[in-house]
């Protein structure tokens, strides 16, 4: 019994300490558990936040190959994660020679920690170039072992060009300031000098060296320090300022300036201090005083002068102009004013009937008009609706206006007509001479054989005309052949052509007119020849005509042809006894009867 009751108590001792021991795993099981959880809490946290950077994030082996990166590197080079892992670290840099050089630096078992930025040249896969500022450090573990290495990249090219641009502005800003004719300088808030150009060394008759860190009282002294405190005060509220005065300088000159201060104010509106400009106007003001002299001088010389002027700014609107331009355009001069473009007064005479030369196209001669103003070339003659004729000639001055000058040439026009006239018209008889004729017979025959159509000529001889010179003399045979071309001219139709071939002898053709229309014209002239009185009495003489008569259309390639027939049947006249028609048919026709 004794027995049985010991091995009972070792028995529930047993289960008791197997019961601790499971209590105990339990517990242990749950601590490791709560462990486990917790780091991987803390490595989901790390992964977000490793992924939420914007900055390329990449975790490389000991040998450099990458084995995680985050969005950011696939933002950064292009290539996905899974195009990345596994690869070296070389693919992404610009030149194999800076991947080594980086690798001796930071990437190597002896590496320290460097949380110092540097810049790399790296190339994406598009093989575009880029500046990472980068991030390269050893990752150990908590012995120190090496793990790996982690990288941070961030694309700082547009920093870096900003910083160069930066740069180059500041010398180039110092270079202009340098080679401005103009004072420059920047006075500190508290009145000291910062910056002083090459201007300023000169009129303050000091070095750059022994000027900056004095005060403007300084340098200018009390006098003048004292007539521009106000303005410098206003410009350090904030104020931009801008004056004139009378200024001495430390160089001795006593100089009219121009002087422009304007205040530093930053995002949050402090004044750091102020840029002065100050330029030597003096000469300008004695320039200015004699331009207007001269201004009234020009206006003087330009109103004075016979011809039209006008000046037409850049923006082509009229500026300068005189009496005379205005008059020469009566039924636009109400527009001619200061101001107004040229386009503006151009279409205002052609909606008033101006230019005879824009009836019934205006809007196409505005646009070939405006184009000569604005690429003016050779002169251009204008005729305007009053009989005025005008020379315009315009010129384009270097800053893009227009000078234009009008001349009046309404009488060189008229001799021109005249001098024209003349020299295709008989001085006799007043007549076309024998040139003009034959020129609108040749273009007369060169319509009848293009569109078809028939065309008469006749010439006309006086009988006996050698007669009456030697038995009346040749004073009266002008007067007869004068006579005889009045008559001609009133029987003939005013399409018809009529001229003195020569001599005594005269042409005619008769548009549209068959042979037998031609016929009865040339009879009506002969019998109003052989019916009038020539001379009226001074003595009375009696005069007659032979004339030939043909046809002309397409079958005849020349015109001469027709003339020749006109000539044979003319001859043909004189043989048959004279005073009288005979017709010379296209030899194609059958002959017709005198």
């Amino acid at each position: 019994m004794k027995l049985k009751l010991v091995e009972d108590a070792e028995r529930d001792e047993e289960e008791s300490e197997q019961a601790a021991l499971v209590l105990s795993l339990l517990k242990e099981n749950e601590r490791l558990q709560t462990e486990l959880n917790a780091q991987r809490r803390n490595n989901e946290l790390f992964m977000s936040v490793f992924n939420s950077l914007p900055d390329g994030l990449m975790i490389a082996d000991k040998e450099r190959s990458i084995r995680i990166s985050n969005p950011g590197v696939t933002s950064l080079f292009g290539y996905r994660t899974e195009e990345l892992v596994g690869q070296n670290t070389a693919m992404l840099y610009e030149s194999l020679e800076e991947f080594e050089v980086r690798g001796k630096e930071r990437f190597n078992l002896s590496a320290e920690e460097q949380l110092a930025p540097y810049q790399v040249q790296y190339r994406r896969k598009s093989g575009e170039v880029f500046t990472g500022e980068t991030i390269g450090t050893p990752l150990r573990d908590s012995r120190g072992d090496l793990l790996g290495y982690l990288g941070a990249i961030r694309d700082v090219t547009q920093r870096e060009q900003s910083h160069k641009e930066v740069a180059a502005n500041e010398s180039l800003l110092h270079l202009i300031a340098n080679s401005l004719p103009e004072l420059v300088n920047y006075l500190s808030a508290d009145g000291t000098l910062r910056f002083v150009n090459r201007t300023a060394e000169a009129w303050y008759n000091s070095t750059r060296e022994e000027l900056i860190g004095l005060s403007y009282k300084e340098v200018l002294g009390l006098d003048t320090a004292i007539k521009i405190e106000p303005w410098i005060s206003q410009a350090l509220r904030g104020e931009k300022v801008r004056r004139h005065a009378e200024v001495t300088y430390p160089d001795g000159v006593t100089r009219y300036v121009e002087i422009s201060y304007v205040p530093d104010i930053d995002d949050e509106g402090e004044v750091h201090g102020l840029v002065a400009l100050v330029i030597d106007v003096s000469g300008r003001r004695r320039i200015e005083q004699e331009l207007k002299a001269s201004e009234g001088r020009l206006n003087d010389a330009i109103n004075a002068m016979p011809d039209g002027f006008a000046y037409y700014d850049n923006e082509d609107r009229l500026r300068v102009f005189n009496e005379q331009y205005r008059s020469m355009y009566t039924k636009s001069a109400h527009l001619m004013a200061p101001g107004v473009t040229f386009e503006e007064v151009i279409r205002g005479g052609v909606a008033c009937g101006q230019y005879p030369e824009a009836t019934d196209r205006e809007e196409a001669w505005i646009e070939k008009r405006l184009e000569a103003h604005q690429n003016p070339g050779d002169p251009i003659e204008q005729r305007l609706d009053n009989g005025r004729w005008l020379r315009i000639e315009e010129r384009k001055t270097k800053d893009g206006g227009t000078v234009g000058i009008r001349v009046d040439i309404t009488e060189a026009k008229r001799r021109e007509h005249e001098l024209e006239r003349l020299s295709i018209t008989d001085a006799l008889t007043g007549l076309s001479n024998r040139r003009a004729f034959m020129d609108r017979i040749a273009q007369e025959h060169e319509r009848v054989r293009r569109y078809g159509g028939t065309m008469s000529v006749l010439l006309i001889d006086v009988d006996h005309f050698k007669t009456i010179n030697d038995t009346f003399g040749h004073l009266t045979g002008d007067v007869v052949l004068k006579e005889l071309a009045e008559i001609l001219s009133d029987v003939l139709r005013t399409p018809d052509v009529v001229c003195r071939y020569g001599g005594e002898e005269f042409a005619a053709f008769l548009p549209e007119t068959s042979m037998g229309g031609g016929f009865s014209t040339a009879e009506r002239l002969r019998e109003a020849v052989e019916g009038h009185q020539f001379c009226s009495g001074n003595p009375t003489i009696d005069v007659t005509v032979s004339i030939g008569v043909t046809q002309t259309d397409q079958r005849d390639k020349r015109y001469e042809k027709a003339l020749n027939r006109a000539d044979q049947a003319l001859y043909k006249a004189k043989e048959a006894g004279r005073n009288r028609v005979v017709v010379a048919p296209p030899e194609e026709m059958a002959p017709a009867a005198e």
